[in-house]
């Protein structure tokens, strides 16, 4: 996904999860921004193809009011 704008995770406190996994990528060119809300959630997992999981967020500014879930332990999840 390349932003060039705002991403916004829920409202405050709707419980909203955004989940990146499998190596997904999130661009912004140094000017996107990526908002966690008050209680919602942006998770990474590993996903199912193997060596290659988690998610990249590759110039974004990130403000987190929420949550920022990488992963259980052990599980392989890498947030770039």
């Amino acid at each position: 996904m390349t932003d060039k704008g705002a991403l916004d995770i829920g409202d405050a406190g709707s419980g909203a999860i955004l989940t990146l996994d499998n190596g997904s990528t999130i661009a912004g060119n140094g000017t996107g921004t990526l908002t966690i809300n008050a209680n919602n959630t942006l998770d990474v997992e590993h996903g199912g193809n193997e060596g290659r999981g988690g998610a990249t967020l590759d110039g974004v500014h990130v403000t987190d009011n929420g949550a920022l879930d990488i992963g259980d332990a052990g599980c392989g999840a890498i947030l770039a």
